[in-house]
């Protein structure tokens, strides 16, 4: 999986901006609740 469209918004141009460390993480783990059942499906297959 790569960054969803709103991950990569709020990344920024600077994936390394740590003052984006937070912000990053949480859209991560947004993104992560959102795709999980398909990469289980992936991985169970």
């Amino acid at each position: 999986m790569t960054p969803d469209a709103e991950a990569l918004t709020v990344f920024g141009r600077n994936l390394l901006d740590p003052a984006k460390r937070a912000v990053a993480a949480e859209a991560g783990l947004r993104q992560a609740r959102d795709v999980v059942d398909d990469v289980r499906g992936v991985w169970q297959a």
